[in-house]
């Protein structure tokens, strides 16, 4: 009777669990760890996972399993920063998001690895922190979810921001895959389709990409086109070939269509940096299909020159003090030193700051602090685009009274001042004076006409 008992035990609990599909049993560390290794390999600290973060990332991952929609927008309108937030994380947050049929966590951060904004993000030092989050859609839709995050009382991250919120990375939904079926010698074949490559191939297997290049007799800088038949599983008791001769590494590289700094760095097994400094440009120049960039020196040839840091910035419009100060990793104190000002200096297009201590041998522009003259201005004075008015004319103001008031009213005689030889009054124009006084005098001018014209009329009373 035990027997029995236990035997229906057991083909319970293998019921129960031999439903669970390995993706069903995911969860969110998962993909986190990926993440971690991968970061590992590189040299990069682990992020620290943290639970609040955990909760953002789940929240969106099953928003895009229930609705199908692969957007940073979630319920309610919600941002990766904003679900952060409301999750209790006190920091900067932002958002990776991936998802596929069937799709394994490391086949996710295949996806992330090649795709230069993702690989940013899960490369980045800016960000410590991390959560997860996995939810299986529908048309068994594996979505993959991780939020960063750097705590507010950690020093500011160097983000990628637009009217002041974090930019996440867009959503990547991979396209169907058809995984070929293993022959009946044990071998996979797969056709190339379009818009496969290399990489997605291996990730998809979960195979090494120089194990699948050695096997299909292939190297580094070799792509596949559709029709292409790939070998990803060699038929049973076939030995692996033995790998082909290294190709000798090339020098340079010309950029394709859809190809970043990023991406040709990671190809050539080059940081980012050495590609930079071996091509004399920065992480912002634009670079576009057909250019050439150097990704290995020649024998003999001599590495460009150490560019030295700048010395002097020149103010541009709308610059300020703590703004000059940021974009040269500064402190405003630092900067303020550095130029003999203080916080309320006023800063002029074309005055020249020091950024740094000179190096020996090195002199500082005489201009390096600011000359600075506060101008007033007229604000009545017309601009240059403006067309002057015509010369005013002398305004006179005549009064003809009439014969009676004439007769009547006789008026004092005017005495002539007394004049100093050489002191001749000079006659002035008044379109020769300013507008102000221009104004002032006719103002004054029409006063008077109106007290004699009112004096007039009182005395015919």
């Amino acid at each position: 009777m035990l027997g029995k008992w236990t035997v229906a035990t057991l083909l319970i609990c293998w019921l129960i669990l031999g439903h669970v599909t390995p993706s069903q049993a995911q969860s969110g560390t998962e993909i986190v760890d990926q993440v971690n290794a991968f970061r590992a390999s590189l040299g990069l600290p682990p992020f620290t996972y943290n639970p609040q973060l955990a909760v953002a990332a789940q929240q969106q991952a099953e928003y895009i399993a229930n609705t199908n929609l692969y957007t940073h927008t979630g319920y309610g309108g919600s941002s990766p920063q904003s679900r952060a937030t409301a999750a209790g994380y006190n920091g900067r947050a932002t958002e990776n998001i991936v998802g596929g049929s069937n799709m394994t966590p490391r086949q996710g951060l295949s996806w992330w690895q090649n795709s230069s904004v993702h690989y940013a993000t899960i490369t980045s030092s800016n960000y410590t922190e991390i959560g997860g989050g996995f939810a299986r859609g529908s048309s068994e839709q594996n979505i993959y979810a991780i939020v960063v995050g750097r705590p507010s009382n950690t020093p500011a991250a160097i983000a990628s921001t637009v009217n002041n919120v974090e930019v996440a990375p867009p959503p990547i939904r991979a396209p169907a895959f058809i995984m070929a079926a293993p022959s009946e010698d044990g071998s996979i074949i797969h056709d190339v389709k379009a818009g496969q490559a290399l990489w997605t191939i291996a990730a998809y297997y979960e195979v090494e990409i120089p194990y699948l290049l050695r096997i299909n007799n292939l190297n580094a800088n070799d792509f596949v086109n559709p029709g292409d038949q790939i070998v990803v599983q060699l038929a049973e008791g076939v030995p692996t070939p033995t790998p082909l001769p290294s190709p000798t590494p090339p020098y340079e590289h010309e950029v394709r269509e859809g190809q970043t700094l990023w991406s040709i760095a990671t190809f050539h097994n080059l940081e980012l940096g050495e590609l930079l400094y071996l091509n004399s440009i920065n992480e912002n120049t634009v670079i576009s299909p057909g250019d050439e960039l150097i990704v290995r020196l020649r024998p003999g040839q001599a590495p460009p020159p150490t560019a030295t840091p700048t010395l002097m910035h020149v103010v541009q419009t709308g610059d300020t003090l703590l703004g000059i100060a940021l974009r040269y990793n500064l402190t405003l104190g630092e900067l303020l030193v550095l130029n003999n000002l203080t916080e309320n200096t006023l800063i002029q297009p074309s005055d020249q700051l020091l950024v740094r201590q000179p190096l020996s041998g090195e002199t500082a522009d005489p201009t390096a602090t600011p000359t600075l003259v506060v101008t007033a201005t007229n604000t009545l004075t017309p601009t240059a685009t403006m067309t002057p008015a015509p010369p005013t004319e002398t305004a006179i103001v005549v009064v003809t009274p009439s014969a009676e008031s004439v007769a009547a009213v006789v008026p004092p005689p005017v005495q002539s001042p007394t004049l100093i030889p050489g002191s001749e009054p000079k006659v002035i124009e008044l379109n020769e004076l300013p507008l102000f006084q221009n104004m002032l005098l006719l103002g004054l001018g029409a006063a008077a006409s109106g007290l004699v014209g009112l004096w007039l009329v009182v005395r015919r009373k």
